[in-house]
């Protein structure tokens, strides 16, 4: 595609990068003479109506915004049916390079970031835009360490920001708010948290929820709670560490009230971690109320003029308003917070709550001005309280592994507690049982979850008897009445009557667990000498019938014992409701024997009556 010529203007030179649904190529301005970056929807998107719509929109969006933190939208257009935008071109890295090469930023440079992409989106929401997908690939970092927006591909307005798309939830996984994940309604304070994850990424070096899809992902944004900041960086500030967790917030009421007010806080923070001194805010706002101001005291002038002195009086008592420095009440009850807020002349407003791992629920977590600023009287100070330490919600590891459950508790910041084992019938050998807390109660990050594993089902040991000199039933007979199963019958030499058990494995006196096996050895009658071995007398066609719920596939042997000795008359591995006939012979008492896999399953004296099978 190099070489190329768009809409008689842009000359591709090289392709530089591009996402899932998007490719960048790097261009010539040939009548402005400069480099710019334009963007394509990649080919295989071009015919999906929806995806045209959603890059079309992204260059309407995007065209509506001028900010120096945005990335410029020069130009739009469509060139043999393929649409493009021409786009600032940005020299640097992305966001998510830099922290991948660099790892976690230092605290001023983090909240120096955080501070751009703020203003940026302050810019968009008062344009009623909405960006829906900040993350550290949307964030394009410039050679001069200055941070650009891009990517409005999935923006809305604001009165029409509802995430879900064709069935589908949009944005990425790991910086979804909740509302997000839920598929509910967004609007700018949905960005807010969005850019609290990638500021809690920025500081830890990890994002506040990880899993192994990104459904695992969603979910944690909507039940789980992160590492507080200050466990992974003690040192860090406790209004920064504030500031991310109000950003974080699941309910978004409890979030900041606009970007404006974010912005406010994050520039406070960013001046405690070494950044610029905010502005005061009564300093920037009051300049339209000044300008008024001053038409009030030119219109007092010429009252004065006219010789009314008491209203100059009354006007520079007016302007003239004492300032206070702001008290700190954060862990203060809201009784003692009110009465220190007010004796300094000020008024105070609850604006909610939030988790804190330093103060006890029911006081003072947060309060915006912080200590130590310089306000006029009257001014209202904005408290939070704590909800106390921050909570999670404790998975169900029910039948899981050890290994598996513990993980799945490290991923929701618990802690493994205290394992036991115990037997059991149900859960296989391994298996969590049973666990304590249960399965969704809230409870306080790092608490311990006790589990019992499950041993398997309880064993019993049974005393082998000794079973020579028994018949081949009886001893089947009496193995099933300890729960023991004949596995094996073989025959060996012996003077003693046929199917007497001459032989047994393991031996008589053994302890055997209840459910195993056992392998006989039978006499098949005394030997006869081969020269003067009866022949055969009687010979009959047997048919043998395999049952349905025999194990598949099944080894199927057929002896016959008689006064001649065992002759085995049948050997073939068949499928359970398989049919075979056999012709037997024999001379004298006889019996017919069928095993399954080695094991007795039939055992009758010969003849038998026409036509009847033996097995099951």
């Amino acid at each position: 595609m190099t070489d190329r010529l768009l809409g008689g203007r842009y000359r591709l030179l090289e392709r530089i990068g591009g996402g899932g649904m998007a490719v960048v190529y790097l261009a010539e301005d040939t009548v402005l003479h400069r480099k710019v970056a334009v963007k394509f929807l990649r080919e295989e998107f071009t015919q999906d109506a929806a995806l045209v719509a959603r890059f079309r929109q992204e260059a309407q969006a995007s065209a509506d915004l001028s900010h120096p933190n945005i990335v410029a939208i020069y130009d739009v257009g469509t060139d043999q049916g393929t649409d493009y935008i021409v786009m600032e071109r940005v020299e640097g890295r992305t966001l998510k390079e830099l922290l991948k090469e660099e790892g976690p930023l230092e605290p001023e440079r983090a909240l120096r970031f955080a501070v751009h992409i703020a203003e940026a989106l302050a810019a968009a929401h008062a344009r009623k835009i909405i960006h829906r997908d900040i993350k550290p690939e949307n964030i394009l970092v410039t050679s001069a360490d200055r941070v650009k927006v891009t990517d409005f591909g999935i923006a809305r307005a604001a009165g029409d920001a509802t995430i879900v798309h064709t069935g589908s939830i949009i944005g990425s996984a790991h910086y979804l708010s909740p509302e997000q994940a839920r598929g509910g309604f967004t609007d700018e304070k949905s960005d807010q948290y969005a850019l609290g994850v990638v500021l809690y990424e920025c500081l830890s070096g990890r994002r506040p929820f990880e899993g192994d899809n990104p459904l695992s992902v969603a979910l944690q944004h909507v039940q789980g709670e992160p590492v507080p900041l200050q466990r992974i960086r003690p040192r860090l500030p406790g209004k920064v560490a504030e500031v991310v967790a109000r950003m974080l917030e699941k309910d978004p009421a409890r979030r900041y009230p606009s970007t404006v007010a974010l912005l406010q806080d994050l520039r406070q923070a960013w001046h405690s971690v070494g950044g610029p001194a905010p502005e005061e805010p009564e300093r920037r706002n009051d300049r339209p109320r000044r300008s008024s101001r001053w038409l009030w005291v030119l219109g007092v002038l010429l009252v004065l003029a006219g010789g009314v002195a008491v209203g100059a009086h009354e006007l520079m008592g007016w302007l003239d308003v004492p300032t206070v420095r702001v008290p700190s009440v954060i862990g203060w009850s809201v009784h003692s917070a009110e009465v220190r807020i007010r004796s300094h002349h000020l008024a105070y407003r609850i604006v909610g709550h939030a988790p804190s791992t330093r103060v006890p629920p029911g006081d003072v977590a947060t309060q915006v001005p912080a200590a130590g600023h310089v306000v006029k009287e009257g001014r209202e100070v904005l408290i939070t309280l704590s909800d106390g330490k921050p909570k999670t919600i404790v998975p169900n590891v029910i039948s899981m592994t050890l290994s598996v459950a513990k993980a799945q508790l490290d991923a929701m910041t618990l802690k493994l507690g205290r394992v036991t084992h115990r037997t059991s019938s149900v859960y296989a050998r391994g298996e969590v049982m049973d666990q304590s807390p249960p399965a969704s109660a809230r409870v306080v990050q790092g608490q311990r979850v006790s589990l019992v594993i499950s041993l398997g089902p309880r064993v019993v040991r049974v005393v082998l008897p000794d079973l020579t000199g028994t018949s081949l039933s009886q001893a089947t007979a009496r193995l099933q009445t300890l729960g023991l199963t004949v596995k094996r019958v073989t025959y060996g030499p012996s003077g003693s009557a046929f199917g007497t058990v001459i032989g047994q494995s393991p031996r008589a006196g053994s302890r055997v667990d209840r459910g195993s096996s056992v392998d006989l050895v039978v006499s098949p009658g005394p030997a006869t000498p081969a020269q003067h071995a009866p022949p055969p007398t009687q010979s009959q066609l047997l048919t043998f019938t395999i049952p349905q719920n025999a194990p598949s596939p099944v080894k199927v042997k057929v002896v016959v014992a008689d006064e001649s000795g065992v002759t085995q008359v049948y050997d073939q591995t068949d499928q359970p409701g398989d049919s075979f006939s056999v012709t037997v012979a024999w001379s004298g008492t006889a019996r017919v024997e069928e095993f399954f896999n080695g094991t007795l399953v039939l055992s009758q004296p010969l003849p038998v009556p026409a036509g009847t099978g033996g097995g099951g």
